[in-house]
């Protein structure tokens, strides 16, 4: 068992006063690396300092992460913000996912569900509203998109914060990622280089999540890795009669399809590896990617129930204001 306790850091740009920002709307040992010195800390809702915490435990044939969702790397918020208007806080939340992974039939989809978690215990959710507040629709907005992003309030880190106070990723933390890889580079001999195979987290079926950097063993041995490529590309023409009007521009999931042997990726942004540091066997594994669908969408086992979320449940992200009354074609 571990528990690793840090600041939460970032470098904050005040414009304007004070009042104007307070106004705004096997690898469980894995230690993630500590903050940047000299960055100021962020506030909660109460003004108090918050700190990242998180344990990693194993028993009974599950893995389990205690966490209280504040992450421990700078480029976070502010919160709250103008797109944002919530504070973040410290929301302790306890998930289990199991040490073998039972694989289903036929890969399952996310939906509005939590995929998985991160080695600080940031919830990896890419899930984004749905269009009208209808799941049933069948339009989910693509929270990493340009056009979507900018009314999510996501931050450098592609977080933010839910009305809960709790903060997650939609998309690939990149600087709390590097910190992760410089770290386990300088604690000996055979840590990960800048851009070789490195485990960020785990997904709520039990597989392991990677960042997606692999040996690239056809180069020869000079070569240090290769990225990895998701299988999505945006679909040709204008969205279907009773879909939201315009043409498929990445506003929306269902703007993508996947292309078998498009890429590197299966349609879980997943492959099998041959092996990695925490399984020198070989292991099925998944993928977080600077493209779609950046976290991945599906699961290739049985998620354990504790990350799974009801389609239109409350509290979860909400609609772009914006896109709210969006006519369809």
């Amino acid at each position: 068992m571990r528990t690793d306790i840090r600041n939460t850091r970032r470098n904050f740009m005040f414009v304007g006063t004070a009042t104007a920002l307070a106004g705004c709307g096997g690898a469980a040992a894995v230690t993630a690396p500590p903050s940047a010195t000299n960055n100021a800390a962020p506030l909660s809702g109460n003004g108090s300092l918050l700190q990242n915490s998180v344990n990693w435990s194993t028993a009974n044939g599950r893995r389990v992460v205690q966490s209280n969702q504040v992450p421990d790397h700078d480029n976070v918020g502010p919160f709250p913000a103008f797109a944002c208007p919530h504070a973040l806080k410290a929301v302790p939340v306890e998930l289990g996912m199991p040490l073998v992974p039972m694989p289903l039939a036929q890969p399952l989809a996310i939906g509005q569900s939590r995929f998985g978690v991160a080695l600080n215990g940031i919830l990896l959710d890419p899930a984004g509203p749905w269009w009208l507040g209808e799941p049933a629709k069948g339009w989910q907005f693509e929270v990493m998109s340009e056009r979507i992003r900018h009314y999510q309030g996501l931050d450098a880190s592609n977080g933010h914060v839910q009305p809960s106070g709790a903060y997650h990723y939609h998309g690939t933390p990149q600087r709390w990622v590097k910190q992760l890889a410089q770290t386990m580079a300088m604690a000996g001999p055979g840590g990960p280089g800048v851009d070789s195979t490195l485990l960020i987290g785990w997904a709520a079926d039990g597989y392991p999540i990677y960042r997606p950097f692999v040996p690239d063993v056809a180069a020869g041995a000079q070569a240090l890795s290769r990225e990895l490529r998701p299988s999505y590309r945006l679909k040709a023409g204008l969205r279907p009669a009773g879909a939201p009007r315009g043409t498929h521009d990445g506003t929306f999931v269902q703007d993508y399809e996947y292309v078998p042997g498009l890429g590197d990726l299966d349609e879980c942004n997943g492959m099998q590896l041959a092996a990695s540091p925490e399984f020198p066997n070989g292991t099925y594994a998944y993928f977080v990617t600077e493209g779609f669908p950046h976290v991945p969408r599906r699961w290739r086992a049985q998620p354990d129930p504790g990350f799974l979320v009801p389609l239109g449940a409350a509290g979860a992200d909400e609609s772009p204001p914006q896109y709210a009354g969006w006519p369809a074609a």
